[in-house]
């Protein structure tokens, strides 16, 4: 038997240390720092699930909100910081199936779909399984070449535009409760309860398609690097607007979305047909040189 003093029992117990310890999988603090953003997002989206079940829903909605906000923290932060890794792909990837499949699904049912609970509940678990499904078609294509001008879009409604879309009805009751000092906050209907789970259905079938919708983040990337006092601009006056009337900028910003959409697919559509004949004309010629 091994005594514990003896070199060969100490050499033993270091590697058993290292392995238990994963010191040879540790990240670095400069990839903590994304990830921490990532953490707090999570804990936004569960805020959001129990203020939901308490039925504090403009709490809930808010948390949401923060939580889409914290996504696109964290991956501007990694890409600054030079910190992306494989992890934090993943992390994020966890982190927005919580934020913008599961709490948004619970918010909306909780809101207005709990007195149908059967089509409630296939509304919310279509929308929430939408976004799986979508993050991980995302993630899977994360390493595919793509053509030049597809990186202005995505494929399918991207799960925080997603979850921002699904909370529409939710943007339109406290705008009309607004507008009626008799009616406090969001509060549930149940008039708009069949349209409320048709629509949830309908974001869900978007996030899983295939339609190429303007990729918002790249585009304001663009804009802060080349135009930064425009983008600062526009960025106080939206919080501006936020802060004075939410709900009316919500839902404004939201039908806008909704509304480029079919013009996103169009120009899509000119831009593959002009990269298509411009394959073309230049394989004629190779054809010919090869002749």
């Amino acid at each position: 038997m091994n005594d514990p003093g003896t070199p060969m029992f100490q050499g033993w117990f270091k590697r058993l240390l290292e392995f238990a310890l994963m010191r040879d999988r540790w990240i670095t603090t400069r990839e903590l720092v994304p990830n921490f953003f990532t953490l707090l997002s999570i804990c936004c989206a569960l805020l959001a699930i129990r203020w939901a079940v308490e039925r504090e829903f403009e709490w809930s909605m808010a948390a949401v909100l923060v939580s889409a906000l914290l996504d696109g923290v964290d991956g501007r932060m990694a890409r600054y910081m030079d910190a992306q890794s494989k992890f934090g792909a993943e992390f994020d990837s966890l982190a927005d199936f919580v934020s913008f499949g599961v709490a948004p699904a619970i918010l909306v049912f909780n809101w207005g779909l709990a007195q149908h609970d059967v089509m409630g509940w296939v509304a919310i678990t279509l929308l929430a399984l939408g976004c799986s499904v979508r993050l991980a078609r995302f993630n899977a294509a994360i390493e595919r070449e793509r053509m030049s001008f597809e990186k202005d879009y995505f494929y399918g409604v991207p799960a925080p535009a997603g979850a921002i879309l699904a909370m529409l009805p939710l943007y339109l009751e406290g705008f009309r409760a607004v507008g009626d000092p008799r009616l406090a906050g969001l509060t549930q209907v149940s008039w708009a309860s069949y349209a409320t789970a048709g629509y949830v259905i309908t974001v869900a079938f978007l996030m899983v398609s295939t339609i190429p919708t303007f990729a918002g983040k790249v585009t304001l990337d663009r804009i802060a690097k080349n135009h930064p006092k425009v983008a600062g601009a526009l960025l106080i006056a939206v919080a501006m607007l936020m802060f004075a009337f939410p709900y009316a900028t919500l839902a404004a910003g939201t039908l806008v979305y909704l509304i480029l959409m079919p013009i996103g697919v169009r120009k899509f559509l000119k831009l593959m047909k002009a990269y298509v004949d411009d394959e073309e004309e230049m394989a004629v010629p190779a054809a010919k040189a090869g002749d």
